[in-house]
């Protein structure tokens, strides 16, 4: 019976740190703790959602990393339900300069077809299940011109950024530019889609 009400007792802590740890001045207050990095709209073009939401999630990726593709999934479900309340932007990087290929290639997919999001969400999306690694055949199948001017700008641009924030761990979230602090995880973002930061 004393197992049973330690056991009741843990389960309402539990859940009082829950509900504590999402109210806004807490999210807040952990969240401005935390590293800054100095992000906007025009650090990439990459972007997914509301480009007009307050709310920009920046997320460094790596083609090739499965915890980033794992981390691609969450972001589509978040995007799928709260599309309209934020705006998911991608950084994309690369193990080595040979992998930058990949990157490039995302990166012509969503300019030359920005005119088509649901073929890019769908591109984005096969990429991330299967694409990764099997890149030659999605290189063939698309059939994309990654060595454009455009396309090299926007992806220097990834470079730059990554190279002056000294950033290459991936997936790496950052919210307004502050980085998730640990004890919250993307899918909490839902509680705080109209809070300003």
């Amino acid at each position: 019976m004393q197992k049973f009400g330690e056991a009741k007792k843990v389960e309402e802590i539990t859940q009082e740190f829950a509900s504590l740890r999402l109210k806004d001045e807490v999210f807040l207050t952990y969240l401005k703790l935390q590293k800054h990095y100095d992000v906007d709209k025009t650090t990439s073009s990459i972007l997914f959602g509301n480009p007009n939401s307050g709310l920009l999630v920046t997320i460094l990726t790596n083609p090739h990393c499965n915890p980033c593709a794992s981390m691609h999934k969450r972001t589509e479900i978040l995007l799928n339900d709260y599309g309209d309340d934020l705006c998911i932007q991608y950084i994309f990087s690369s193990f080595n300069d040979e992998l930058d290929k990949s990157g490039k290639f995302l990166t012509a997919l969503y300019i030359n077809h920005s005119n088509d999001m649901n073929f890019i969400k769908s591109c984005f999306d096969s990429w991330f299940a299967s694409g990764k690694n099997n890149r030659d055949i999605y290189f063939d199948k698309y059939n994309e011109k990654i060595d454009s001017e455009a396309i090299n700008q926007e992806y220097s641009k990834h470079i730059l950024w990554r190279e002056q924030n000294k950033l290459n761990t991936t997936p790496t979230i950052l919210v307004n530019g502050y980085e998730l602090p640990n004890n919250y995880v993307i899918e909490d973002l839902r509680y705080f889609l109209s809070l300003y930061i």
